[in-house]
């Protein structure tokens, strides 16, 4: 009768056990998917912003030279002196800007990360409390 009770218990717990290894692994391998599927995206936005940029590039500087090759064709009604500054302002404040917007973003970013991980090691400060308190009770409370 006891060796019955015994196999019962051992049964059990190798059966939580093999549950619990298994819930673990697949918690692993969903993280571990998804972590690949947002990078292999967020890689995929950025050749997409890259393929775009530089076609846009692409399509100014032809328009650039399309300029170039036929404005000996008529009258200049403006400074290039004052144009050539106008660029280099233009320039210089957008430089300025997406350095700006660069430093804010990765400050965010950095502050974002930080909080998560602080929330899981709190998280988990919390579990082991409730773990400890749990296994203190058990010990301690009287078995009827």
């Amino acid at each position: 009768m006891i060796s019955q009770v015994i196999n019962v218990n051992v049964k059990k717990e190798y059966e939580n056990e093999k549950f619990f290894n298994k819930v673990d692994d697949s918690y692993g391998k969903r993280v571990e998917e998804t972590e690949h599927f947002s990078k292999h995206m967020f890689n995929l936005c950025a050749d997409i912003n890259a393929e775009f940029l530089h076609e846009c590039l692409n399509t100014a500087q032809h328009y650039a030279h399309m300029q170039k090759k036929y404005s000996g064709d008529f009258p200049t009604g403006y400074s290039i002196d004052d144009l050539q500054n106008l660029i280099e302002k233009n320039n210089q404040i957008w430089t300025q800007t997406v350095e700006n917007i660069d430093s804010t973003y990765t400050n965010i970013l950095n502050n974002c990360k930080n909080i998560l991980r602080m929330y899981n090691e709190n998280y988990i400060q919390s579990m082991k409390y409730f773990e400890r308190n749990y296994e203190f009770m058990q010990k301690n409370t009287l078995k009827i």
